[in-house]
């Protein structure tokens, strides 16, 4: 079996034709003209070939046949089948298939389709996972194409999943100056946001609020304000505790600076409160 690509011209080889008489002898001399060349699509009758012109001889009883587009328009099966005087008559079975079939089969060209028609028998069920994914490369190419985010989408937003002005409002301990100045993860850090927050912490003189904390006040330099110790006892304390002596006359304690000389904080405890030991 021979395949032949739809409605696309071709040259087949048809024979050998041999001697009508004796069934051997290869009959090379034969006239065989369009009237002669018969064909068959796919079980339909006999007739000749479209093509005007007929078969050439090419060597021990084999002819050259020429069929156009309209004698391979049919798919299914064609025969094509000769029958001269003088030689027994010779005929050939042929496929028509359709061009990327037989682009895939032959030349190898194109990819057989395989479309999903139904899935579990239902056509519906195939057609709701077309249009799913259509649905979904159409939302990729809007994100592909995006030419840019908004400024809220650019910050991180720590607190409320807005941009700096809804962040301010909610957080007033945290005001950038203007909307948007939350340090951005994806374009760069904010620089306007990073030195608001840097000069609010070199400035702090209470613990009040988030800009009034100072690293310095925390772990280098005194808690103090003009000479002013004015942070709570217990940081004053730990502070004390980690650079300065404790004195402890009778109940009472004193912490000292690091100077060891000057008292930061003093405090008595009353010896007549009730000692429990922890269970």
């Amino acid at each position: 079996m021979q395949f032949l690509k739809q409605n696309i011209a071709a040259t087949i080889k048809l024979g050998p034709f041999v001697n009508s008489t004796d069934g051997v002898t290869p009959e090379t001399a034969l006239t065989i003209s369009q009237a002669d060349i018969r064909l068959s699509k796919n079980g339909g009758d006999f007739a000749q070939t479209n093509n005007v012109a007929g078969a050439t001889h090419d060597e021990n009883g084999y002819y050259d046949v020429p069929l156009d587009t309209t004698d391979t328009n049919t798919l299914g099966r064609l025969i094509v089948a000769v029958n001269e005087s003088g030689a027994l008559p010779v005929w050939q079975e042929l496929t028509v298939l359709v061009a990327n079939v037989f682009d895939s089969l032959i030349s190898g060209s194109d990819n057989l389709q395989t479309d999903a028609i139904e899935i579990s028998s239902s056509s519906a069920a195939a057609n709701n996972v077309e249009s799913n994914i259509g649905n979904l490369d159409a939302a990729i190419s809007t994100v592909a194409t995006a030419t840019a985010l908004t400024t809220a989408q650019n910050d991180l937003d720590i607190l409320t999943g807005s941009d700096g002005a809804t962040l301010a409002t909610s957080q007033p301990n945290y005001a950038p100056s203007v909307a948007g100045d939350e340090m951005d993860l994806i374009d760069a850090p904010n620089t306007t946001a990073i030195t608001a927050i840097q000069s609010g912490l070199a400035t702090a003189t209470s613990i009040s609020s988030l800009n009034d904390i100072s690293v310095d006040d925390i772990f280098a330099k005194k808690p103090t304000v003009g000479g002013v110790v004015t942070f709570q006892t217990v940081i004053n304390a730990l502070y004390s505790m980690a650079r300065g002596k404790i004195v402890k006359t009778n109940d009472t304690y004193v912490f000292y600076d690091d100077d060891n000389a000057t008292a930061l904080v003093t405090f008595t405890i009353d010896p007549n409160l009730e000692t429990r030991t922890p269970s």
